[in-house]
């Protein structure tokens, strides 16, 4: 019961903020757009921004609904992705898509969408910031740092406790014998429960480094995944600039 109760608080401490489902939430918004079903699409990438209001996803769903035919919803998203500040590149390829719209040939139109000859060659694209690592995770390490130093603390104090124990055999009588057991208690329960705290952090960070690194991963096979274009051309799906 004494490791039980610091054990549960820490693992909700490591409890990761992203939302559950939301990688397959993008899987869905991707698979969708993939196969034309843009409305489909639309709906899924407008919860992923609700979710997690990054401006790729603004992008991402303006190009569902202006290949939808519906411009007249894609246009507001085009200028609110514009108003992100996003990079000269990206500038680039929303306004040519946005002027597709005004233009009048946004349905089923790819031209200025996702084919080759509208987005900027690799070597224009101003390299991405690579997120954090698993490992830099502030709450993660203070976790284990706090749980590490909890659990010396815990061990030294126990040790003391188990040491004033082992005296008691050696005392010169009967009154001495229970005076050391009784002394030894009260630093034994309060190193077994700092020491239980120092561990059930430790686990706890733990565990949220593993959480951090499983998705940090999966994202990385996401933003590897290439979907068939319009027209037969092979291009990289919306979300990646």
């Amino acid at each position: 019961m004494i490791a039980s109760l610091p054990l549960r608080f820490a693992l909700l401490l490591a409890a990761e903020p992203p939302h559950e489902g939301f990688d397959e939430l993008i899987a869905k918004a991707e698979a969708a757009f993939g196969a034309k079903d843009y409305d489909v699409a639309s709906r899924a990438f407008a919860d992923a921004y609700a979710l997690e209001p990054v401006p790729k996803y603004l992008f991402a769903r303006a190009q569902a609904e202006r290949l939808a035919g519906r411009c007249n919803v894609a246009v507001p998203l085009y200028e609110q992705f514009l108003a992100s500040a996003p990079s000269k590149a990206e500038v680039e390829r929303a306004r040519q898509a946005r002027a597709r719209c005004l233009e009048g040939a946004g349905a089923g139109d790819p031209v200025g969408e996702l084919d080759g000859s509208a987005s900027p060659s690799a070597a224009d694209r101003p390299p991405a910031k690579p997120p954090a690592p698993w490992y830099r995770d502030p709450v993660g390490g203070a976790l284990v740092a706090t749980g590490g130093v909890a659990a010396i603390i815990g061990a030294s104090v126990l040790g003391f406790a188990l040491g004033k124990d082992r005296r008691a055999d050696r005392a010169a009588n009967e009154g001495d014998y229970v005076d050391e057991k009784d002394a030894a208690k009260p630093p034994q329960r309060a190193g077994i429960a700092v020491l239980s705290v120092g561990g059930a952090l430790l686990v706890a960070g733990a565990i949220r480094w593993g959480v951090l690194a499983s998705r940090q991963k999966r994202r990385a096979r996401a933003a590897a995944a290439v979907v068939p274009g319009a027209r037969g051309v092979s291009v990289t799906f919306a979300l990646r600039f």
